[in-house]
């Protein structure tokens, strides 16, 4: 793939000033790529894309665009305020159209305004905003332009959550709450069970049916007791546990925040064991734990893909829709970190939850037989079942120690 931007040894010194305030800077990016600059205040960070914007001279080192690619293809949210002050949220927003002269749907600004959290707020004035929801209108106002490269120039207090995985104390970026992602979840799984019900295909009262809510009461309790045990008692609340069964041969399951569950018929067979379902229910509750739907909600924000309600948080190509029976649900497809993150919360709730978690290994093995291509879904947005399965090896003896405790 072709580099929209290139930074070779880019160095700067201010005037007056014997010391390089950047030095040796080097990085490229392609389209979809997200880039970092962590630093302290005074670090450089904002010199450094002043530099690589032209706005000063004298610069030393190469600064490159990509064929097709110029300086007016890039937006710059800066750090103060950079709004229109005489106009409401949504006029601010709408000004990054006429702006850029963009294309864009009015449809796609209410969309943007929605995962950024702004909805309510369109016709406030700015001075009833917080500092952060400032920030993000400007953010906003920048992904409507649908420049090709964005620069966001930001303290961590104006995003929603500049959290920490709690598992792996990753840093996480996150412009949306957990809880406002929660909402739009439970919503868009009470309507995939709704249709369900209406076509006959919630198969609750079957023995299988039976047996997944007997295995979700024990990881559910086994994750409450980890929340309490871990400093995240605040989230058991929030948890209001669902767990439905419908009757489709597609080969997944699912966990939305809110503590709402689905499995479908199809992976059953696959899993064959308690201990697997224990695995794959835990697996997706992780996703819920580790803060994955709203830390991929924001990566999406940022990258300024907008398309439904839904895909405007998960956009394009992270997007796993699911059509089974004449049921369809649009879920978040996260990265192999999150995935890897997520495998390690499967293994410790199953274990708490009195299963052996080298079953999760086992279970595995028997997605991976069965590979992405022959309808599991569940797989074709997770990391390679090599990789998976070796992770789960490594992790095994920190999963013991939870099943040992018991």
């Amino acid at each position: 793939m072709v580099n929209l931007l290139t930074v070779k040894n880019l160095a700067y010194k201010y005037k007056n000033s014997s010391d390089y305030a950047i030095k040796n800077i080097s990085f490229s990016a392609e389209k979809g790529d997200m880039i970092a600059l962590i630093g302290k205040s005074g670090s450089g960070k904002t010199t450094i894309i002043n530099s690589t914007l032209g706005l000063f001279s004298n610069i030393e080192g190469e600064v490159s665009f990509g064929e097709g690619v110029s300086v007016r293809d890039v937006d710059y949210c800066m750090q103060n305020q950079s709004v229109d002050w005489y106009l409401n949220v949504y006029d601010n927003i709408y000004m990054g159209l006429l702006y850029s002269q963009n294309t864009i749907s009015r449809k796609s600004v209410d969309e943007i305004i929605d995962v950024l959290g702004l909805k309510g707020k369109e016709k406030s004035d700015l001075t009833e905003l917080s500092g952060g929801q400032l920030q993000r209108v400007q953010i906003a106002r920048s992904l409507v332009s649908n420049s090709k490269i964005l620069f966001l120039v930001t303290a961590a207090t104006m995003i929603s959550s500049c959290a920490v995985a709690p598992l792996t104390g990753r840093r996480q970026l996150k412009l949306v709450s957990d809880e406002s992602v929660a909402e739009s979840s439970v919503s868009s799984y009470r309507q995939l069970i709704q249709q369900a019900g209406a076509k006959g295909l919630l198969a609750n009262n079957t023995a299988e049916g039976q047996r997944l809510r007997r295995i979700g009461g024990k990881i559910s309790t086994a994750v409450e007791q980890y929340l309490r045990e871990n400093g995240m008692s605040n989230k058991v609340s929030s948890l209001q546990w669902e767990f439905n069964l419908i009757k489709t041969n597609e080969i997944n399951a699912f966990a939305m925040p809110g503590g709402k569950i689905a499995f479908y018929t199809g992976i059953l067979p696959v899993l064959n064991t308690d201990a697997g379902i224990a695995f794959v229910m835990g697996h997706e509750i992780g996703h819920v734990i580790g803060g994955h739907h709203a830390e991929a909600s924001s990566n999406k924000a940022l990258a300024g893909i907008a398309a439904t309600v839904t895909d405007a948080v998960t956009g394009g190509n992270v997007v796993s829709s699911l059509v089974s029976g004449g049921l369809s649900i649009t879920l978040l497809k996260f990265n192999r970190t999150q995935e890897y993150e997520a495998d390690k919360y499967g293994m410790i709730f199953m274990a708490m939850a009195g299963y052996n978690p080298s079953e999760a290994i086992t279970a595995l093995e028997r997605m991976d037989s069965i590979g992405a291509g022959k309808g599991a879904e569940i797989l074709s947005t997770h990391p390679s079942g090599k990789n998976r399965i070796e992770a789960a090896r490594k992790f095994l003896p920190e999963a013991m120690k939870y099943y040992n405790a018991r």
